[in-house]
């Protein structure tokens, strides 16, 4: 998108430059050791907002004509800078058994600073800080039979997140300068196994255990412009701290009912974990974990010698504290739980290839709603938001969410491709 005030720095591009390095070491007959790192730097000027079409009553600013066209008061900018490395060891404990650690650390600094309302007028700019790094350990003990494959393992995680943020508002002529730092600790234990009942037909069931704990320290307060000075009745300084652990097990049913044909029946429990509101100047505003149990149906199947491929599913999803995201004020979002929310739908997926060309379409059907939920919309208001679709959940309906794929090999010129997608917008607010 052209800024025309900032001519030579279009927003939406990106500079992106990445290197990787791997070395590897054989330890003997029975062994090996893989070492790696790697390190990338995401630049660019960033596009975060949409264009704002209309004032309200009273207010103006210039609107260009063309959509891909804006008039900015602040030059936007961003980095994203990330690193990392890992280690990576196998032993084979003997010809059916082995035994895998892989080590981890990685560390990101992000920081982008936008001007929010993307008009000429002074009104409101955000400079945004995301400071991570983190460590990992996993453990995994694998072994592998004629009719049975099982695998055990654990997994330890540590992070801390530091996120300075400076959002400044022209007409007030104030800053909002949150600052939370967040401190996660996790463990989990987990085993899965796969019998083959015949040459055609397999089971698997697995469970998992997960125990986190979480720790905020937070602090920030409305500052006037250009003074250190904050208003003592925003100020805030506070610490908080939750705890979560949950079972989630796996279960499923395969079957090659031909040698062309693939049918699946599968059932699991999914966990996503909680955590806290930063931009809340109160502690007591956690958002728990959101549970879901996910079944899933469907068929696979090649026709022509491999050359034709067709996918079917059918899947519906039970979310109970579902995770919901809403605006409530500049600098200010709340995370919430929803009582419950379900998710149905199907997906069909087709491709062919023969002389150089490939053909590829998707079809779904997705009715995502709401069954119980009163939601915080703008202002902290409250509303009922039952029967509402989900955020990014496009409207249900075949012929929403389509896509078709060609591609074609060219010999020396290379392959020419074209996709086509017909989908509709998604709902970005649960009381939108």
């Amino acid at each position: 998108m052209n800024d025309l005030a900032h001519p030579d720095h279009s927003l939406g591009g990106e500079d992106t430059w990445a290197g990787r390095a791997q070395l590897r070491v054989v330890l003997g007959r029975h062994g090996e050791l893989m070492l790696s790192g790697d390190r990338s730097r995401f630049g660019g000027i960033p596009l975060t907002y949409a264009k704002p079409i209309t004032a309200r009553p009273g207010f103006d600013f210039d609107r260009p004509v063309s959509l891909w066209t804006v008039r900015t008061s602040h030059l936007a900018a961003g980095a994203n800078i990330q690193q990392g490395g890992s280690a990576k060891l196998t032993l084979r404990v003997n010809d059916r058994t082995t035994l895998t650690s892989l080590t981890a650390y990685r560390q990101s600094n992000h920081r982008f600073f936008i001007d929010a309302d993307l008009t000429e007028r002074p009104l409101q700019t955000n400079d945004i800080r995301d400071l991570q790094h983190r460590v990992s350990q996993e453990l995994t003990l694998v072994r592998r039979t004629p009719k049975l494959v099982w695998i055990g393992g654990s997994y330890f995680f540590d992070e801390h997140t530091r996120g300075p943020v400076l959002i400044t508002l022209f007409e007030a002529a104030i800053e909002r300068r949150p600052d939370a730092t967040i401190d996660a600790r996790a463990s989990a234990f987990f085993g899965q196994a796969t019998y083959q009942i015949s040459e055609r037909v397999s089971v698997t069931g697995g469970v998992r255990y997960t125990d986190e704990q979480k720790d905020l320290d937070n602090t920030g307060g409305v500052y006037r412009l250009a003074t250190s000075l904050a208003d003592p009745s925003t100020f805030y300084d506070f610490v908080d701290g939750v705890s979560y652990d949950a079972w989630t097990p796996k279960t499923s049913i395969q079957a090659r009912t031909t040698p062309d044909t693939f049918f699946y029946v599968s059932a699991a429990r999914g966990f996503k974990s909680g955590g806290f509101n930063p931009s809340w100047p109160a502690p007591g505003r956690p958002y728990s974990p959101e549970f879901a149990w996910s079944f899933e149906s469907g068929l696979k199947s090649t026709m022509a010698g491999g050359r034709v491929r067709t996918n079917t599913a059918v899947f519906f999803n039970d979310y109970k504290d579902l995770q919901v995201q809403a605006f409530i004020s500049p600098g200010q979002l709340d995370i919430s739980n929803a009582a419950s929310a379900n998710v149905r739908g199907v997906e069909v997926e087709a491709a062919a290839a023969g002389r150089g060309l490939q053909l590829a379409g998707s079809l779904s059907w997705l009715e995502a709603t709401y069954e119980a939920y009163h939601a915080a919309s703008a202002g902290g208001v409250i509303r009922k938001a039952t029967g509402n679709r989900l955020n990014n959940a496009a409207p249900m309906g075949w012929e929403r969410l389509a896509c078709l794929r060609v591609r074609h090999w060219t010999g020396r010129d290379g392959i020419r491709s074209w996709r086509c997608v017909v989908a509709e917008p998604c709902v970005l607010h649960p009381v939108q």
